[in-house]
């Protein structure tokens, strides 16, 4: 059930999960017998949160259905910076960053990660200041972004 502008369909939410648009934030209710619970499940306009909502143990848990690979933050960085990215199938993640010569320049990640959100913090404190690109790979999904090392 969804609403907007903080606004509830009463009629459909009695013991189920209702999702609106309130302040530029998607909310969640969860009601389970007695139980509510009122989550804030990302930004609406902002940051758009591809994902599905389910229910384990009685806690909401949020599931990617899309890859994705979000710009890195701070950017320009000096010597670290967070790097944040989905899977949305279980698979082998590759993570790796290169320099403008397209030479690998470290490789982050390479495991199989289940369906997921993750963030790592990147150190690049032995490496010179300079341009360097990021690349997500997983099952069919590729994607590169830029990032910026000032010193």
């Amino acid at each position: 059930v969804v609403g907007s502008a903080g606004q509830w369909d009463e009629q459909y939410v009695g013991s189920g999960v209702a999702i609106i648009v309130e302040d530029d934030l998607l909310k969640m209710w969860y009601g389970g017998g007695n139980a509510a619970y009122v989550g804030k499940i990302g930004y609406a306009q902002s940051d758009p949160v591809l994902c599905g909502v389910g229910v384990e143990d009685n806690k909401i848990k949020v599931i990617p259905t899309e890859y994705s690979l979000s710009q890195n933050y701070p950017n320009p960085f000096n010597p670290t910076t967070k790097i944040r990215y989905q899977v949305a199938a279980t698979g082998l993640v590759s993570l790796q960053v290169y320099n403008l010569l397209g030479e690998l320049t470290a490789t982050l990640v390479n495991e199989v990660k289940p369906v997921g959100t993750y963030e790592l913090i990147w150190n690049a404190a032995n490496l010179p200041s300079g341009v360097y690109f990021y690349k997500l790979q997983s099952n069919n999904f590729i994607e590169t972004k830029k990032m910026l090392l000032l010193k």
